[in-house]
């Protein structure tokens, strides 16, 4: 009747599965049950795809030095996706976005200062909930916003999926920042050999090759 129609409905859109599978066990016994662990397995693999794939996205971008907002937004596009009617928003604190401009940090980025997960909303009426977005050394970069549709609690692939999302946020934005720290080093180190008047040469101990000679190196050396 309507029950079974709303159950299929949902089924159709992806959102509790695992939910009517359930249903359709009591109903259909051992043959419910083989569907039953057969969707659990599908559900697991297109978890574990979809992470290969965004980890894939996130490495081409570093290589082409896209953005990271927008790599981040990426990430939360792909979440979306798999989880439909979520919606996902990276925040970073202030301090480790490049050339920010100084501003109060958003109310999530509190929510996660201890790097736990945090529910929002009410305890009987959660609004979603916040993932800490760290990096490899552990340190608190930002956090990732998710809210749910309606008022109801986070299904346990939600919050996996979500965590896994976050740490690999958390690992995008390291390393973006370690090549940018990177590249000003790179850049200091230039300018300072430039200006410096005293020679300096840097040669590569097993070719003995020179890597680097600065002008007042060349000027000696003719």
């Amino acid at each position: 009747g309507i029950e079974a129609a709303a159950l299929m409905q949902d089924a159709a859109s992806g959102s509790r599965l695992i939910t009517v599978l359930e249903f359709i066990c009591s109903v259909f016994g051992v043959a419910g049950v083989a569907l039953l662990q057969r969707a659990r397995v599908l559900r697991s693999r297109a978890a574990r795809d979809l992470i290969l794939d965004a980890r894939q996205i996130m490495l081409a971008g570093i290589a082409s030095k896209a953005p990271l907002e927008s790599l981040l937004r990426t990430l939360a596009t792909k979440y979306e996706q798999a989880a439909p009617g979520l919606r996902a928003y990276f925040h970073l604190l202030p301090q480790e976005v490049e050339n920010s401009q100084p501003s109060e940090p958003h109310p999530a980025l509190s929510a996660v200062a201890n790097s736990k997960r945090a529910m929002s909303g009410e305890q009987n009426r959660p609004t979603g909930w916040i993932e800490p977005v760290v990096s490899s050394t552990g340190r608190q970069l930002g956090a990732l916003e998710v809210l749910l549709p309606t008022h109801r609690r986070p299904r346990p692939r939600e919050l996996e999926l979500g965590e896994q999302i976050a740490q690999l946020g958390g690992l995008t934005t390291g390393r973006i920042q370690a090549d940018q720290t990177l590249e000003r080093l790179q850049a200091l180190l230039n300018a300072t050999l430039e200006e410096s008047l005293a020679g300096v040469l840097v040669v590569d101990a097993a070719t003995h090759t020179i890597r680097i000679a600065n002008p007042a190196a060349r000027r000696l050396l003719g």
